[in-house]
């Protein structure tokens, strides 16, 4: 453990283990932030990296998923820094398995030594040994609530919640949609919460090759899904959390003044540096409305 990490243990308050957890994990996890080719101790990159955890956790709480943050972290480390193993392990994830792969509990126990080989899936990356060493260890562990998290705020689908008729529908409007009318609201209290909030999901990420994040219509689909199932808020706001903050346009951000959901990230952007000041004006500007 590092002086520095010491010094800031001493300063915890008493009985603050979550608080303590949260230092030791950061001590642990800033090595590889540096590192990882991904990432590169980019700022923003390690902004984004805290934001997408943090996010994740918070829509643990109404679905009523307990995760400790730490276990976030290691999954999301690992689908940032090496996608193809995220993806090969999230693939024997199953019911009959309880959510545990026993391909990974083994995988952490060969990493503790280093003239040990790592199963093939792991390939002979030091990432991955170094990864497979991180705590909490994941291999005992029931993996099916971190993917659910996983797929609710990055549109990470692995083969669960699927769409209905009415979805697909609704998802095909949204994608396709550049104002709101009344034929569309209709369409989303039809389908319900549940099938709404995959279909703003699917048609956001069906849009993401031309998003530019500076023109209203962009998220229109989150913005009008949100106001009439306010309970797609918390996945709606993980999506926007992803911005490039120094790509946002007047257009964008005003759109989002009236969202209960975008507030805190709102709140965020009005403060950040990467932010152009027109962007900030937008924001105070259409609060005042």
């Amino acid at each position: 453990m590092g002086k520095n990490t010491q010094f800031l243990e001493s300063l915890a308050p008493q009985g603050s283990s979550e608080l303590l957890g949260l230092m030791g994990l950061a001590e642990r996890l800033a090595p590889l932030l540096f590192s990882a080719s991904t990432v590169q101790a980019n700022p923003r990159l390690v902004k984004r990296f805290l934001n997408t955890v943090f996010l994740r956790k918070t829509l643990a709480k109404p679905q009523n998923i307990d995760v400790d943050v730490q276990v976030l972290a290691k999954w999301h480390l690992l689908e940032r820094c090496d996608e193809s193993i995220a993806n090969a392990l999230a693939e024997r994830v199953s019911a009959e398995n309880e959510g545990k792969v026993e391909i990974l509990r083994e995988a952490e126990e060969v990493a503790k030594e280093e003239d040990q080989k790592l199963p093939t899936l792991f390939g002979d990356k030091e990432f991955a040994r170094e990864w497979l060493r991180l705590e909490p260890p994941l291999g005992d562990m029931d993996l099916r609530p971190i993917l659910h998290l996983s797929r609710d705020s990055t549109i990470r689908d692995f083969g669960a919640d699927e769409l209905n008729a009415a979805g697909k529908a609704l998802r095909d409007s949204l994608v396709s949609a550049r104002t709101s009318n009344d034929a569309l609201k209709q369409q989303i209290r039809e389908a319900g919460d549940i099938q709404s909030g995959l279909a703003m999901a699917r048609a956001w990420d069906a849009r993401r090759s031309g998003r530019t994040w500076q023109k209203h219509d962009e998220i229109l689909m989150l913005t009008e899904v949100c106001r009439i199932h306010p309970s797609a808020g918390p996945r709606a706001a993980a999506f926007i959390s992803q911005a490039p903050i120094a790509q946002l346009a007047p257009g964008f951000v005003s759109a989002l003044a009236d969202c209960d959901w975008a507030k805190d990230i709102l709140d965020k952007w009005v403060s950040d540096a990467d932010a152009q000041e027109s962007v900030k004006r937008a924001i105070t500007n259409a609060r005042k409305k």
